[in-house]
């Protein structure tokens, strides 16, 4: 079985692949050492050998080793004794069996299927009960339902909203939401299908009491499925040991000032066989932050430059947080925190995320983006991503300047019927999110736009 499983895996992701049409040419990045060297590092980071980068079987330690490594053959120092930072994080995984029929549709972990992050293992032959949103509102039948499927599997067709007033919605969304820490309610598990539903996967700190799965094949015909098929393995870890990656290089002229570069290495791991990499999303910002490394080793800077690989950002960015709580420099002697991530395009731009916050560096970027005509664009928003690490490090009580910057533009591109060329949004936190899908069309320009805007930083 698990075989059969697999080789539908991998057919369901060559076709996907096979949808991908020749990249436009004006996407394509110049040939560039940069470029190269930035293909280089995520196809290392993205390789199965790393497993996704996450914990279900330890390629979060693999990924960090590799990063260390490259530091220190750039020329990095480490700051104390070794470059590595450990802590301990809690999280839920899924290292073996991932599988799920209903009736006759096998489905595919990752691209018709995901697990709430949160599931508990989960694994045997149900009968199945459907229900639609608009019989969740009626507390008989939705009472009748839960009873015929008591022991079994709740599937709720999630698609149709029109007619529901918003408080509808929002009083069915959390009943879904409930059936998963509410071991009363007597089913076995919950299958959610929505096709309209953004495949986005997550991870969890804990582990609740009842297995829900979002299903996202358009093709089911739910009124036949009557019974389905499911083995799911969670492995739930309460102390597991991850960590931070942290270099140096020191400074020419203020050796005990800092400007901070940081990222995230970590991504999603492994959904039973299906692998997240991660290229864009994690990557993508390793690549920038080693490349920055590669320069100033050449060039000494002004200010000490740190850089910092966080690890178990999908895991609450616990990783900034443990750096805060230990920090290996003086958090007052940071002159900047720049973290990357998504930095696969280019495109359109660069966003700064926090940027609002600093009207003059938007300024100098800006200025510098249009003198040497490096990116179309510097996009300034205010701080929205809680999800990233600087938002750790520019709350109250910390204090330190920071702001994240993301590229601009779609990750890869698909040619129409009609032969035109549309952009496709950037694959956040799914499993087509793989090397294949980076152009990096201004990796060399965006690197250059941070090199000089470090330059001017009194």
């Amino acid at each position: 079985m698990k075989k059969i499983f697999l080789s539908i895996f991998l057919f369901a992701c060559l076709s996907l692949t096979a949808q991908i049409d020749t990249y436009n040419d004006s996407l394509r990045a110049e040939p560039s050492a940069d470029v190269d060297y930035a293909m280089e590092v995520t196809n290392r980071l993205c390789d199965y050998s790393m497993y996704g980068r996450g914990i279900a079987k330890e390629g979060d330690k693999v990924a960090a080793q590799y990063i260390a490594d490259e530091l220190k053959s750039i020329g990095a120092e480490p700051i104390g004794r070794g470059y590595m930072q450990p802590f301990y994080i809690s999280a839920n995984v899924f290292p073996k069996r991932m599988t799920l029929q209903l009736g006759t549709d096998y489905l595919v972990p990752g691209v018709d299927f995901i697990i709430d992050p949160t599931a508990p293992s989960v694994s045997g032959t149900y009968d199945a009960v459907t229900i639609t949103r608009a019989d969740m509102l009626n507390q008989m039948t939705l009472m009748d339902k839960l009873r015929q499927a008591k022991g079994n599997f709740l599937i709720i067709d999630n698609n149709n909203y029109e007619g529901e007033k918003r408080d509808q919605t929002q009083k069915i969304n959390m009943r879904i939401d409930n059936f998963r820490n509410d071991a009363k309610v007597g089913v076995k598990g919950v299958i959610v299908y929505d096709t309209l539903r953004v495949q986005s996967w997550s991870s969890a700190t804990m582990q609740t009491e009842v297995p829900v799965f979002y299903v996202f094949k358009k093709d089911v015909n739910l009124e036949n499925v009557a019974e389905i098929k499911v083995a799911a393995d969670a492995d739930f870890l309460p102390k597991y040991q991850t960590q931070n990656v942290i270099a140096r290089i020191k400074g020419s002229v203020k050796p005990e000032e800092y400007i901070v570069i940081t990222c995230h290495y970590d991504h999603l791991g492994m959904m039973g066989e299906a692998v997240y990499s991660g290229a864009n999303n994690g990557a993508s910002g390793v690549a920038m932050m080693l490349s920055l490394a590669k320069h100033y080793a050449m060039i000494p800077p002004a200010y000490s430059v740190v850089f910092i690989a966080f690890g178990a950002n999908e895991f609450g960015r616990e990783g900034g947080n443990a750096f805060i709580k230990n920090p290996s420099i003086p958090l007052s002697k940071i002159k900047l925190l720049v973290n990357f991530d998504m930095m696969g395009c280019g495109y359109d731009g660069v966003r700064v995320i926090n940027g609002t916050s600093f009207p003059e560096y938007m300024n100098i970027l800006t200025k510098i983006a249009r003198e040497y005509r490096l990116v179309k664009n510097v996009e300034a928003v205010r701080n929205l991503s809680y999800f990233s690490e600087h938002f750790a490090f520019s709350n109250e009580g910390v204090g330190v300047k920071s702001m994240m910057v993301c590229s601009l533009g779609g990750d890869y591109t698909t040619r129409k019927e009609d032969g035109t060329i549309s952009l496709v949004p950037q694959l956040y936190k799914q499993i087509q999110d793989t090397k294949e899908m980076i152009p990096y069309t201004k990796f060399a320009e965006m690197k250059n736009l941070f090199i000089r805007f470090f330059e001017t930083l009194k």
